[in-house]
This record gives structure tokens, C-alpha cells and sequence, in this order.
């Protein structure tokens, strides 16, 4: 999704705002779709946005999504995926 990969881009260059801009559009447009495919790997990157900027309650909203995109993976058989997230979150 075009979203997830401008999201991702602007985290890398440090466009908090912009990066949080794009992934809430892209979990929206997966949810509209619905794209259960794409929507835990948004959600991923997402968190992984989140723990960089390190602001105030972004540990606790990346632990989130980490469980969700965790529950996502889970429901559509992703296991590498899977345990990739399962390490970050434990890291929060």
C-alpha cells in the first residue's frame, strides 16, 4: 500500500508528523478495503515508527499495535512475520 511505504519514508527521515499522517490512513484504507493482509504489517511499521520517536505514550501505543499486527499474523498463518513482532514488543 502506497501509504505504508510513504509512512515508512517519513519515519526514515524523521517526519514524525507525516509519518503518523500516513499510517493512520493506510490502517484506514485496509480496514475499508479490507485488506487483511496489509493491515498488521501497517500496523507493524507503524510501532516501529512510534518506539523511534520515542515521545511521550508511544511505547504504550506501539505495544498495541504490536499486538495487534501479533494477532494479525497469527490469523492469516505469517509466522516469520509473527515472531518478528513478538520480539519488538518484548523489547517494550
Amino acid at each position: 500500500m502506497p501509504e505504508t511505504a510513504a509512512g515508512i519514508a517519513a519515519a526514515c527521515g524523521r517526519y514524525w508528523d507525516a509519518a503518523e499522517a500516513h499510517f493512520r490512513i493506510a490502517l484506514r484504507y485496509a480496514r475499508e478495503f479490507p485488506h487483511k493482509l496489509e493491515e498488521p504489517q501497517i500496523r507493524y511499521w507503524y510501532a516501529k515508527m512510534l518506539i523511534d520517536r520515542n515521545a511521550s505514550g508511544d511505547r504504550e501505543k506501539a505495544r498495541e499495535l504490536f499486538s495487534d499486527a501479533i494477532t494479525g499474523y497469527r490469523s492469516i498463518g505469517m509466522p516469520l512475520h509473527l515472531e518478528m513482532a513478538k520480539d519488538l514488543a518484548a523489547d517494550l
